[in-house]
């Protein structure tokens, strides 16, 4: 179980971050949703204890090793390769010489996440999207009991979007682990998480089992947009948006 009481945060005098609690079960997927500038990097940050160490397991503090934490929009332009960055997620524990077992466990993540194509490639060879694929490997690799993943699929094409996303809640599922990680696609995220937490000028407005999180009054109060929650064949919701009507401006056309 991981338990978390993220204090304030402030920039300056502005609070971006007002107090939250977090509890999530072991193997369970937590998304953080909400609006530009709702606060959900800082919160993520502050999860992962860049600061000050905050997140505990079963009410212990949980170490920093145990934490797999992936920023937004982090890249690796080192000419290292696809395999040697997979590496780096055990930096700690690796000595002057990479252990055999080491390299076939990298190599084994490569292939669960589909990129052992990729494994002789040059980092900075890489698309966006497919180095961002590597990095959540790297992550993988550390066999956190907590990954904090900041928009992990922000670069990848739909199909990746739900290989990555698929392989992180069987992650979390067969490892007894939590993944907590920011998504702006809430079709995504109803899809993938079992549990929601629902931010808007860094105030928790609602944390619980997706489904309730996700109702139409509440999309349109955050993210002040008109929304069909739909059901998908295999019962998962389906979020689609439509614009509100606007007043138009007299003598203003675009073409």
């Amino acid at each position: 179980m991981l338990g978390a009481d993220l204090p304030s945060v402030f920039m300056g005098r502005t609070q971006i971050l007002h107090p939250v609690q977090i509890v999530v079960p072991a193997g369970q997927v937590l998304g953080v949703i909400g609006p530009n500038g709702a606060g959900k990097s800082t919160l993520l940050r502050s999860l992962a204890g860049l600061d000050k160490p905050h997140a505990k397991w079963n009410g212990m503090p949980l170490p920093r090793e145990q934490i797999g934490f992936m920023p937004q929009a982090f890249q690796m332009n080192a000419r290292l390769s696809v395999l040697e960055a997979v590496l780096l997620g055990r930096r700690e524990a690796l000595g002057w010489r990479v252990a055999q077992a080491d390299l076939e466990e990298a190599a084994h993540v490569l292939s669960y996440l589909g990129l052992s194509h990729l494994e002789g490639r040059s980092m900075d060879r890489l698309s966006g999207g497919q180095q961002q694929m590597v990095l959540v490997a790297q992550r993988v690799l550390r066999a956190p009991r907590l990954l904090v993943l900041d928009e992990p699929t922000s670069a990848l094409d739909l199909h990746h979007q739900l290989l990555i996303l698929r392989h992180l809640r069987t992650y979390a599922q067969t490892r007894q682990a939590v993944a907590v990680m920011a998504l702006h696609d809430l079709t995504l995220a109803a899809r993938f998480c079992d549990r929601l937490l629902l931010l808007k000028d860094g105030k928790e407005v609602m944390s619980g089992p997706t489904a309730e999180v996700l109702s139409e009054h509440r999309i349109d109060d955050c993210w002040t947009v008109s929304v069909e929650v739909l059901q998908a064949r295999d019962g998962c919701k389906v979020i689609v948006p439509h614009e509100r009507a606007t007043q138009s401006v007299e003598g203003v056309s675009f073409q």
